[in-house]
């Protein structure tokens, strides 16, 4: 019965050790996890380009931002950045260089970000939904991008 007991408690520590934080260096709230780019628009109109494929994955201070191949859903191509986030504004920096891997902090042509830092207002956000606005000046236009969690 006391070895029944000792196995009993040993596997409610293993359960509570493996079910621990996966959010490294703190809680970020809501922003944790995969988002998926439901659409972006152009100046309300959406966008011809995008292909329902990009992916946001939030952690700490880092985004990877993903396109799935449709065609082949194992290739992926894929960038890397900081963000952060103060009051109603988001902010991805692209600009980081990597001799051993450049591509790697290049922004997806299809997203409209630059290399650079791209700044964001957060027009809407829940543990569900987001959505962004970002206003570019060359060419002068509005870009929304619509976020829902998976």
């Amino acid at each position: 019965m006391r070895i029944l007991i000792k196995h009993f408690i040993a596997g409610i520590i293993a359960c509570l050790t493996l079910s621990g934080c996966m959010q490294h260096n703190g809680d970020i709230g809501d922003w944790f996890g995969t988002w998926k780019l439901e659409s972006i628009t152009i100046d309300g109109t959406e966008s011809a380009d995008y292909q329902d494929n990009i992916f946001f994955q939030f952690q700490t201070d880092k985004v990877r931002i993903v396109a799935i191949d449709l065609e082949l859903p194992a290739t992926r191509t894929e960038c890397f950045g900081m963000w952060t986030e103060t009051d109603k504004t988001l902010t991805i920096d692209l600009s980081h260089t990597s001799a051993n891997n450049p591509g790697h902090f290049n922004p997806l042509p299809e997203s409209l970000m630059i290399k650079g830092v791209n700044t964001f207002t957060i027009d809407s956000k829940t543990s569900k939904r987001m959505q962004w606005t970002m206003h570019t000046v060359n060419p002068e236009r509005t870009v929304t991008y619509s976020l829902k969690k998976q």
